[in-house]
C-alpha cells in the first residue's frame, strides 16, 4: 500500500515537472522572431529591412502565448479534460425528436 502511494506521487511530479520544463521551450519558440527581429534592428539601425516573415512569425508568436497555457496546464491536465470532455458531449448530444400522436 505504501508503495502505491510513492508510485502515484512520483508519477504526478513527473506530470508537473514535465509541463514546468515544456512551458519555457514552448515560450522560446514562440518568442524567437521576435527577438531576431530586435537583433536585426539594433545591429542595422531602425531604417533596416526585416524580412516580413519574421514580423509574422513574431505576431503570431507573441499573440499565441495565451493559447499554449491553456494548453498546457488545461488540456494536458487530466481531471480538467475530463470535465469538457463531459460538458462537450452535453452539450453537442444530438437532439431527438419525439413524436407525439394523440388518437
Amino acid at each position: 500500500e505504501h508503495h502505491y502511494f510513492a508510485a502515484e506521487v512520483a508519477s504526478t511530479v513527473q506530470t508537473v515537472e514535465y509541463k514546468l520544463m515544456a512551458i519555457p521551450v514552448a515560450f522560446f519558440l514562440l518568442r524567437v522572431w521576435s527577438e531576431v527581429n530586435v537583433i536585426i534592428h539594433i545591429q542595422q539601425g531602425a531604417a533596416s529591412s526585416v524580412p516580413i516573415v519574421l514580423d509574422i512569425l513574431g505576431g503570431i508568436g507573441d499573440s499565441s502565448q495565451g493559447f499554449v497555457n491553456a494548453i498546457l496546464y488545461v488540456l494536458l491536465t487530466k481531471n480538467v479534460r475530463k470535465q469538457y470532455i463531459n460538458i462537450s458531449k452535453r452539450t453537442f448530444k444530438p437532439f431527438t425528436i419525439q413524436s407525439h400522436v394523440t388518437c
